[in-house]
C-alpha cells in the first residue's frame, strides 16, 4: 500500500496538488482572507482533507454527487461545533475526567449492542451519552457567548472559513485530476483493444473532443466498444453518437405505451428504494437490451445469499422483469426465501397494485416451478440447482410482457 502511494506518478500528483493549494492560499491572501498565521491550518487541511478528497473523487462513480456531498458536509452544524470545541478546552482536571469516562461509555455501549438481552441498557447508555454531549455543547456555547468579543475577531473568522474556502476552490483541481485519470485509463484500454487498428490516434483525439466534459459518457462508450467492435472511422464516430443519443434520451425519456412494454428508464428503478440499484439501460447485441442491478447480500455472512434485479427488452421498451435469488448458505435458505418474497411483492405491487397470490407465495417459499398468465402477462417461478460442490441453487421470479421476444 505504502509503495503504491509513493510511486512516481502519485508523487507528481501530490506536488501538483501542493502547488495548486499554494496558489489558492496566495489568492486568498490577495483578497485578505489568508495570512501567515494560517500556514499550520492550511497544512493540516492539505494532509487531512485534500488527500482524502483526492482519493475519494478518484474512486467515485458520480463526481457530481461526490462534490455535492463534500460541500454539504462542509456546511453542517457539525463543522461549527467542531470549530467551537477546538477553540476552547475545559480545565485540565475536567478533561482528565471526560476523556476516560467517554471511552468507557463508548466501550459499554458497543458491548451492549452485541447482546440482545442488554438492549435496554444500550438505550440507557446512548441517552446518557446524548445528555453528556448536549451538556458539553451548551457549556461551549455559554463560554463563546460570554467571550463573544474575543471570538468575533477577524483572526478567528479567517480560521473558521479557511477549510471551507480551500475545499471549494480545490474542486476544479479534483475535476481536472479525475478527468486526466479517466482518459488515461481509456487510452490504455484503447491501446490494447485497437492495437492493430490504424485509427488509434484518431480515436483518442475524437473522444477527447467529444467527452472532455462528459466522463459518464466516456465510461459508457468504453464499455460499449467491447460489444460492437468498431473498426472504421465511421463506426467509431457512430459509436460515440450512439452513447450521446442515449444520454439525451435518458434526460427526457419518451412515453411508452403499456401495450409495448414498460419504459426501461422507469422500470430499471422500480426497486431502487429497497437497495436494488441498476446502472444505465444498455445495448447487448442485435435488438437485445437490458441491465442488471447490484447483488444485494441478504446477510453479513462470508457466504451470503444474494438477490438481484434484471430488466430485458428492446431499444424502446423493457419486456421482461426478473428477480433472482442466489442461495449459497443453505442454513439460511428459509430466511432468504422470506426476504426474496418481500422483493417479489414490491415488484408485483409496482405492476399490478396488489399483493402476490397465494400460489406464487407458496412456489417461492417451497422452491417450486410455477407458471400462469395474468392479464396477458406470463408469470414464472423457476428453480435451478448448481452443479457444483457448493450445492446451492437459484430461484427466479419473472413477469414477462406479451411483446417479449425470447432469444434463440
Amino acid at each position: 500500500m505504502m509503495k503504491i502511494m509513493f510511486q512516481r506518478n502519485f508523487l507528481i500528483i501530490y506536488l501538483l496538488a501542493g502547488i495548486y493549494t499554494s496558489t489558492i492560499s496566495m489568492t486568498l491572501y490577495g483578497i485578505g482572507t489568508w495570512d501567515s498565521s494560517l500556514i499550520k491550518d492550511t497544512v493540516v487541511w492539505f494532509l487531512f482533507a485534500a488527500f482524502p478528497m483526492m482519493y475519494g473523487s478518484a474512486r467515485s462513480k458520480d463526481l457530481g454527487k461526490y462534490f455535492t456531498h463534500t460541500l454539504k458536509s462542509l456546511l453542517t452544524v457539525t463543522v461549527v461545533l467542531e470549530f467551537l470545541m477546538a477553540l476552547h478546552t475545559f480545565s485540565f482536571w475536567i478533561e482528565l475526567l471526560i476523556v476516560p469516562f467517554s471511552l468507557f461509555l463508548v466501550a459499554l455501549t458497543t458491548f451492549a449492542k452485541q447482546k440482545p438481552e442488554y438492549h435496554r441498557v444500550q438505550l440507557l447508555l446512548e441517552w446518557f451519552g446524548i445528555i453528556l454531549g448536549m451538556a458539553m455543547v451548551i457549556a461551549e456555547f455559554s463560554y463563546v457567548i460570554d467571550h463573544f468579543n474575543e471570538f468575533a475577531r477577524v483572526a478567528y473568522l479567517k480560521q473558521f472559513f479557511l477549510p471551507i474556502e480551500l475545499s471549494i476552490m480545490f474542486i476544479p483541481f479534483l475535476y481536472g485530476l479525475v478527468t486526466y485519470m479517466r482518459f488515461q485509463e481509456t487510452f490504455v484500454v484503447l491501446s490494447l483493444r485497437f492495437r492493430d487498428n490504424p485509427h488509434l490516434a484518431y480515436t483518442k483525439g475524437l473522444i477527447l473532443w467529444e467527452f472532455y466534459n462528459n466522463l459518464k459518457g466516456l465510461q459508457r462508450w468504453r464499455q460499449y466498444i467491447f460489444r460492437i467492435h468498431p473498426k472504421t472511422k465511421a463506426e467509431i464516430r457512430n459509436s460515440i453518437k450512439e452513447i450521446q443519443q442515449l444520454q439525451r434520451t435518458e434526460k427526457n425519456p419518451p412515453i411508452i405505451s403499456l401495450s409495448d412494454g414498460w419504459s426501461p428508464y422507469l422500470a430499471k428503478d422500480f426497486l431502487k428504494n429497497i437497495g436494488l440499484h441498476t446502472d444505465h439501460y444498455m445495448h447487448y447485441y442485435d435488438d437485445e437490451w437490458g441491465v442488471t442491478s447490484n447483488n444485494l447480500h441478504l446477510s453479513e455472512d462470508l457466504l451470503a445469499n444474494d438477490v438481484n434485479y434484471t430488466i430485458n427488452g428492446n431499444r424502446q421498451a423493457a419486456t421482461l422483469l426478473k428477480l433472482r435469488l442466489i442461495v449459497f448458505n443453505l442454513n439460511k435458505k428459509a430466511n432468504a426465501h422470506e426476504q426474496f418474497l418481500y422483493y417479489v411483492n414490491c415488484l408485483w405491487t409496482k405492476i399490478f397494485s396488489e399483493m402476490v397470490t397465494e400460489d406464487i407465495e407458496m412456489a417461492i417459499l417451497d422452491s417450486k416451478n410455477f407458471k400462469y398468465v395474468k392479464m396477458g402477462y406470463t408469470i414464472q417461478v423457476e428453480f435451478e440447482s448448481f452443479n457444483t460442490s457448493l450445492k446451492g441453487y437459484e430461484l427466479e421470479f419473472k413477469i414477462i410482457h406479451p411483446k417479449h421476444k425470447v432469444s434463440e
